[in-house]
């Protein structure tokens, strides 16, 4: 009975982890609208077509059956040309998806690094692409390795993404290498240099784009398996964090709101004026009511728009 059990519950797992990528890639690929409700919208779109193809053929050959049957055909082509061109077109959209979150988890890495974090990181993947063994080196650089007798001094920027890192930054490194008689340097960033600024220097310039290519060739960069868990982990994550935060709402707020109700009932039968602590009572109530509604209504709705289960 177990292994039933197991089973239905790793098909709920597939089935659960695959409508939550399907709803997501929806969205991104449809302006905001859910898997289900581009479906709706097809099979709406198809309706129409199939009465209007029918209603047509039959005015024209006043065959009714033959009419349904000839539009049920051509709309049955029709679907399965369009599946076929829209798959393809699809999946390109959704490599481009991938592609695109792959660099925003690169660079809200690099942005949760300081300086010296981002010249840890640098450290690791130079010693696998350049199969050499780095050392630190003294300010002003901050690597050095040796590379067939040739020592590179290397040097990182850490900046912001909106940053470029120009012709004054690789004129100091320049100045840099030239006091410490090195000839060969490495001029790294995780933002971008300005254009053009390689075809002026022999110093090597890696940038962000240039970290994805080293992070691809040493098979570290993120797979699209690896995409898809990130989309599924963070939607779980919004999900419980929208259902915490409701049952905390449900434990203190809405607790206090009908208790202040309930106080001020009590309160109107042991002082003066016991009307106006009745109506304040009333408000109370109404307004916990009110609140409570809003806050469930709001659940709802996030709900819908994450697709989120009951379960």
């Amino acid at each position: 009975m177990e292994k039933p059990i197991k089973k239905l519950k790793e098909i709920s797992l597939i089935n659960n982890r695959n409508r939550i990528l399907k709803n997501y890639y929806s969205k991104e690929l449809r302006k905001g609208k859910t898997y289900r409700a581009s479906n709706l919208d097809k099979v709406l779109l198809y309706g129409i077509m199939f009465l209007l193809l029918s209603t047509i053929l039959i005015i024209r050959s006043n065959q009714f059956l033959l009419s349904i049957f000839i539009s049920s055909i051509g709309l049955y082509f029709l679907i399965i040309i369009n599946s076929r061109i829209s798959k393809k077109a699809k999946t390109k959209r959704i490599t481009e998806i991938n592609d695109n979150l792959k660099k925003k988890k690169l660079i809200r890495e690099f942005s949760s690094l300081n300086k010296e974090g981002f010249t840890n990181y640098i450290e690791v993947i130079f010693k696998d692409f350049y199969e050499v063994d780095i050392e630190k080196a003294e300010l002003p650089l901050d690597l050095k390795f040796t590379k067939d007798k040739d020592i590179f001094g290397v040097k990182c920027i850490k900046a912001s993404m909106e940053d470029r890192i120009g012709t004054r930054e690789l004129e100091v490194f320049s100045k840099e290498l030239d006091n410490l008689g090195l000839k060969d340097g490495i001029l790294v960033t995780n933002t971008h240099f300005t254009d053009g600024l390689q075809e002026d220097t022999k110093i090597i310039l890696l940038d962000f784009n240039n970290i994805v290519d080293i992070l691809i060739k040493l098979d570290k960069y993120p797979s699209d398996k690896d995409m898809e868990d990130y989309i599924v982990d963070r939607f779980i994550d919004r999900r419980n964090g929208i259902k915490t935060q409701v049952k905390d709402f449900n434990k203190k707020k809405i607790i206090q709101l009908y208790g202040l109700c309930a106080i001020f009932y009590i309160l109107s039968f042991f002082i003066s004026f016991p009307l106006y602590y009745k109506i304040m009572a009333v408000v109370s109530f109404v307004i916990a009511t009110l609140v409570s509604g809003y806050k469930i209504s709001e659940y709802i709705r996030l709900k819908d728009s994450l697709n989120i289960d009951q379960n």
